[in-house]
């Protein structure tokens, strides 16, 4: 049976309120990411627009013919300013073509920041979970800090599957750690935070500065899985890896032995 890719971004994205409409289609990469502007319609999802040159993430799917018609039926029905395109969708094992439902004239809508209609959601919320791994697990720089009072509620020990740890940013002394989508798992510390917490957290990973970006994943945390958990992930990663600087891989082991 011939199969097409398809991007998916908004409410269409893993544990949304669309999801289901992507029963019995493959997910290939839930980070994936195009180039345009990401728009909130205040009606509940946002719609996409391929002028601009910000990164919108999503969800690249494998689907059938029949399973993109029934898409394009579905889409009809809820916006017909949206219309099936073809463009090129970008990964963290390369580019490849594929389509995509994008809005003919975006109108006066809020645009969404980051790009990230997950990370528009979850990231106002009171409370929320975070991930953290590689060196932002060890205790100790929350000390120096100050905002060691921010992250006592550590839930237990996350394991974030289908994912790889890389030094794929580098700084002056060397590379820093990064995840990306490939055969494997990563480990961590789980942390439930307020929102004091999370704007330090942004100011931190340089989130403002296009250094890692804010990225809702789905964690296992003591046998439980977690959904739509907060984490960072690089932004514009190198090629190759770059090896850490001995004080920073020191950070992750310390950390690491904890739980």
């Amino acid at each position: 049976m011939a199969t097409v890719y398809l991007f998916v971004y908004g409410t269409f994205r893993k544990n949304e309120v669309n999801s289901h409409t992507k029963y019995k289609t493959q997910l290939l990469f839930e980070q994936a990411w195009v180039f345009g502007s990401l728009y909130d319609t205040t009606l509940g999802y946002p719609i996409l627009a391929i002028e601009g040159d910000q990164r919108v993430y999503g969800e690249l799917i494998e689907v059938t013919d029949n399973q993109l018609k029934q898409f394009d039926r579905l889409i009809s029905e809820k916006n017909t300013s949206l219309h099936r395109c073809t463009r090129t969708v970008y990964t963290d094992q390369g580019k490849t073509e594929a389509y995509m439902y994008v809005a003919r004239d975006p109108g006066m809508h809020t645009q969404v920041r980051f790009g990230d209609w997950k990370s528009y959601l979850y990231e106002k919320k009171e409370e929320l979970f975070y991930f953290a791994y590689g060196s932002c697990m060890d205790h100790k720089r929350f000390i120096e800090a100050g905002v060691n009072d921010l992250f006592q509620d550590v839930i237990g020990r996350g394991v974030l599957s289908n994912y790889k740890l890389q030094f794929l940013i580098g700084k002056s002394d060397g590379g820093r750690a990064d995840i990306i989508e490939k055969s494997g798992r990563v480990e961590g510390k789980v942390y439930r935070i307020n929102q004091k917490a999370r704007e330090y957290l942004y100011k931190r990973e340089g989130v403002f500065t296009g250094d890692y970006r804010p990225a809702f994943i789905d964690v296992t945390v003591n046998g439980e899985k977690k959904t739509n958990v907060l984490t960072f992930i690089v932004v514009n990663k190198e090629e190759e890896e770059i090896a850490p600087p001995n004080h920073y891989a020191e950070e992750i082991l310390n950390g690491g032995m904890v739980h």
